[in-house]
């Protein structure tokens, strides 16, 4: 793909996740097509201080700049993956785990695709034990393709960084995440998050847990249906 109006002139920021963690980004995203992977976003910084008390073999989905990821990976009992489905996303944390001399490893993971999973799978390797994702639950033609994703990549939980911005998309991943077999509850003693008085939304970190294979339906990828996935092509 061609981007018109590309911007890649990343700065260094560094956020604190009860350590500062140092990241590459743009101050806003690109307007063309989709790369809001570029930009650090509010619930990414909450997602990262809660994901840096995980262990384990951890894939962040849709990882953007990718700072609960390389959070994470500053544990010495963690392998990390840092996964996203756009090139330019891909090559920018591959910049920041240059740099910043991250043990994370970075891999390409397209949403409903039953090949990008399946290759995944092969190079980084099972089990996995934890996914996380922030702000990923932004457009309702991505809900489905990435619960499919996380379901198949089968950690028994995935964190989720959430956020808000419209109730029918809210609506929609909570439906769709108990068809697709799952339990989703908060983090702490509010599940509803916090408001954000600025932004008028609502963030807040989700636990999403795989139930027993009864009453779940099968197994199916987006990709599975070659006209349909090319009409609604996830952005990841």
């Amino acid at each position: 793909m061609e981007w018109l109006f590309l911007d890649t002139d990343y700065k260094e920021k560094v956020y604190d996740v009860g350590f500062p963690q140092p990241v590459l980004c743009l101050e806003a995203a690109c307007t063309d097509h989709d790369l809001t992977g570029q930009v650090v976003w509010p619930v990414s910084v909450a997602l990262a201080r809660f994901a840096t008390t995980l262990r384990g073999r951890i894939v962040e989905v849709g990882a953007g700049c990718g700072l609960p990821g390389l959070a994470a990976a500053r544990s010495g009992e963690t392998t990390v993956a840092l996964t996203d489905g756009s090139d330019v996303v891909l090559d920018l944390l591959r910049q920041s785990v240059a740099r910043f001399g991250s043990r994370a490893k970075v891999f390409k993971l397209v949403w409903g695709d039953r090949g990008s999973v399946e290759d995944f799978l092969s190079e980084f390797g099972e089990p996995v034990d934890v996914v996380i994702g922030a702000d990923v639950v932004a457009w309702p033609t991505a809900v489905e393709p990435l619960l499919q994703t996380v379901r198949a990549l089968g950690a028994p939980v995935f964190y989720c960084g959430f956020v808000c911005r419209a109730t029918s998309t809210r609506d929609l991943f909570y439906a769709q995440a108990r068809r697709y077999g799952f339990d989703v509850a908060g983090i702490g003693d509010d599940p509803r998050g916090l408001e954000d008085p600025q932004e008028q939304q609502t963030r807040a970190l989700l636990r999403i847990t795989r139930k027993t294979e009864e009453g779940r339906i099968p197994l199916t990828f987006l990709s599975d249906d070659p006209e349909a996935y090319e009409n609604s092509r996830p952005a990841c």
